[in-house]
């Protein structure tokens, strides 16, 4: 069974969608409620898209889908009876406000999870878990890291895994500021001014307290600095703090190397944390390319520049 990129690409998405539908399941009511709402969508969006596949008419309504797919797959599509329940569930909370009970958002959890999981194999040839995310990268570094992050942790290098997590996320965001120049070394976020020169290395500063109060006070306007972009880019902050908190502080030498060091009290990181922490990461690419452009305007300045200075010489020549 050939999947082409655009399809592999239609089914990591809906590997994302059914991921966040997941952690919203698990918020408290009213806030998990909608996830039903979610669950329904993704299950709906991964059936059309095994239609397409399958060069199969695409039914008009859910439950529809079991009556295409038992040629294609030699057998019934599984989990109608569990499918059905939980469609009740979703016309009575979307057309007649009845909150779902715990266990109702539970069940469409599970039964929809279970659906992705178990038939995508035989529909599409590749199991869910093994799709890739990064395509939704831009950033190549960025797509690198992530893909390094994945076979650590499939190695089970837990450290390695989650610094290459946080390097991906710091490239990303670097690489969309760094594309929006304003002029030499200035993007476009930048609220603080460059203080390369400022620090007490290049000032010559002899008090040890002082130079501990220099880097203080610059470590912590660039940070500050830094979560203002992200602010600014609409990267949701209670998120941003978990991941974090998961992942370890980075720290290069000069020759660039990398060494990362985990917080005192870092707790040993689950299979969840990973996905959660790689999931923070492509939404956070996904949503930076909703609205994204490059700009230096240290060229477009030289550029000017050099179009008024050759006005000036052939007015000078006439």
């Amino acid at each position: 069974m050939v999947l082409t990129a655009e399809m592999a690409r239609r089914l990591a998405f809906i590997r994302l969608l059914v991921a966040r539908a997941d952690e919203e399941s698990g918020q408290p009511p009213p806030f998990s409620y909608d996830s039903i709402n979610r669950f329904h969508d993704v299950a709906e969006m991964f059936l059309a898209l095994a239609a397409q596949q399958h060069h199969l008419t695409i039914p008009s309504d859910l439950l529809g889908y079991w009556n295409i797919f038992e040629p294609v797959l030699g057998r019934p599509l599984g989990y109608r009876a569990q499918m059905q329940k939980f469609n009740k569930v979703r016309v009575n909370l979307k057309h007649y406000g009845a909150e779902p009970a715990p266990t109702e958002v539970e069940h469409a959890r599970t039964t929809v999870k279970a659906l992705l999981a178990d038939e995508c194999p035989d529909l599409f040839g590749v199991a869910l878990d093994d799709v890739s995310l990064t395509a939704f990268v831009s950033s190549d570094d960025s797509r690198e890291l992530l893909e390094s992050a994945e076979r650590n942790w499939t190695a089970g290098d837990e450290r390695e895994a989650f610094a290459d997590l946080a390097d991906s996320f710091e490239t990303l965001v670097r690489d969309y500021e760094q594309r929006k120049m304003l002029g030499h070394s200035r993007s476009v976020f930048d609220t603080t001014a460059d203080m390369t020169f400022l620090s007490p290395f290049f000032r010559r500063v002899e008090s040890r307290d002082q130079r501990k109060f220099d880097e203080a006070v610059i470590d912590s306007l660039k940070a500050l600095d830094f979560a203002v972009m992200l602010a600014g880019f609409g990267v949701d902050f209670r998120r941003y703090g978990k991941f974090k908190a998961l992942t370890p502080e980075i720290a290069r030498t000069l020759n660039g190397q990398r060494h990362s060091y985990d917080r005192r009290g870092t707790p040993v990181r689950s299979q969840a944390d990973f996905e959660f922490c790689r999931d923070f990461i492509v939404t956070t690419a996904i949503h930076l390319a909703e609205y994204d452009y490059d700009l230096d305007w240290s060229e477009a300045y030289r550029a000017v520049r050099l179009a008024r200075g050759a006005e000036s010489s052939d007015a000078s020549t006439a």
